[in-house]
């Protein structure tokens, strides 16, 4: 803090030509720490030159919540028109505080950025906002099925961190029916495609060479629609699971999911429902007829997650104890476990 005089100097040196002189100035300003803020605050004001505002960023980025005073200055630079500013802007913000209320807008619209880089970033940015980033829910539910792995992940996080409050569009989300979507875009896409013909063109008069080749690609993307919307309910079910007992209303929409003809699915639904616990209970009768499942991997689910629902699915307990007789040992080992559960908490429950 003695050192705080010496403030503006170090920030005209960090956004100097010199690459070492920089960098020692960013290691000074990191020492002096939370008196250096507002003189770097000031210094995002220039937006004229997008490098003297990222090296301000990360000098930022390094105190962590110690630069809290500097959120309304970055919130402005989520405005730059330059992208890298946006991005470093939004990834510093993480590092700090939740961002404010003001920023929630930028930081959506964001999510539709052409850059992936920028979509994690402001994804993972909303996360940190928690309940306060609702009106990122459905745009979020978008990037679930986005074609880059770590923008669907980020996706992901910030929809467990929003919480309850994002149930219901997760529940939207599972219960829309993929044959249905999937009929939708094999109108659209015949209708646009070389290989459809109106009524008054002889089919001949496409080559065969050609009605393949766009058949292929038409049957390629609805697979690949297909396979991204599953992904998604998959995704969906996840973040479902990390509410717990808060996601109690899905019950029902999970409980579908759980016969879903996506085998992925339906196991991601039987481990929701047990992550779900007690709440869940309602979904009692469709486990037990898992326990009759022809692969073993469902029936082990299903008896385990009996046993995480607890008193509740007490109704199992015939089809639990007739899981003791299993061909596949680890049925019986968690179909042992969920009749002990029942036991031990009805018995507390008296």
């Amino acid at each position: 803090a003695g050192a705080q005089c010496a403030v503006p100097s170090l920030v005209a040196v960090l956004q100097g030509r010199s690459a070492n002189a920089s960098r020692a100035a960013a290691g000074l300003l990191h020492l002096i720490g939370p008196p250096a803020v507002p003189d770097l605050s000031s210094a995002l004001l220039d937006g004229e030159d997008t490098l003297k505002q990222i090296y301000v960023i990360r000098v930022l980025a390094r105190l962590g919540p110690r630069a809290a005073g500097a959120m309304d200055g970055l919130g402005r630079a989520l405005g730059s028109e330059f992208l890298h500013v946006r991005i470093a802007a939004a990834q510093a913000m993480a590092k700090i505080a939740p961002p404010p209320e003001s920023a929630i807008p930028r930081l959506v619209a964001g999510l539709s950025e052409r850059s992936a880089d920028a979509r994690e970033s402001m994804a993972l940015c909303l996360a940190c906002a928690g309940p306060a980033a609702e009106p990122a829910v459905p745009h979020l539910l978008l990037l679930l099925v986005d074609r880059n792995e770590q923008v669907r992940q980020a996706a992901e996080a910030a929809l467990t961190q929003i919480g309850p409050k994002a149930v219901p569009a997760l529940i939207a989300l599972l219960e829309t029916r993929d044959a249905q979507r999937l009929g939708a875009l094999m109108d659209t896409v015949s209708r646009v495609s070389q290989w459809w013909a109106p009524p008054k063109i002889e089919y001949a008069a496409i080559g065969p060479r050609d009605v393949w080749k766009n058949l292929s690609w038409a049957a390629h993307d609805i697979m690949e629609e297909r396979l991204r919307l599953e992904g998604a309910q998959q995704a969906a079910l996840r973040v479902l699971g990390q509410l717990g007992s808060t996601a109690s209303p899905a019950v029902p929409a999970v409980t579908a999911a759980s016969s879903d003809r996506n085998p992925k699915i339906q196991l991601a639904a039987i481990r929701t429902l047990g992550q779900i616990g007690p709440e869940a209970q309602r979904a009692t009768p469709a486990l037990i007829q898992m326990l009759l499942h022809d692969h073993e991997l469902f029936r082990v689910e299903a008896a385990r997650t009996l046993g995480q629902i607890g008193a509740g699915a007490q109704p199992a307990i015939p089809a639990l104890t007739a899981a003791l007789q299993d061909g596949y040992p680890p049925v019986q080992e968690e179909a042992a476990k969920a009749l002990a559960k029942i036991e031990e908490q009805e018995v507390d429950t008296k």
